[in-house]
């Protein structure tokens, strides 16, 4: 029954931990994105 608990309790952390990581990366990839833009963006107003 301990077994079941501690399987049930590492499930409740992982998930909320998974969404998470898969939050920060989107957010990561977001902001790479937007860095890539403005960058760009300079090149462009620079010619």
């Amino acid at each position: 029954m301990a077994v079941l608990n501690l399987q049930n309790l590492i499930s409740a952390i992982k998930n909320p931990l998974h969404c998470f990581l898969y939050y920060f990366m989107s957010l990561t990839a977001a902001l790479q994105d937007m860095d890539g833009l403005r960058e760009r963006a300079l090149e462009e107003s620079h010619m």
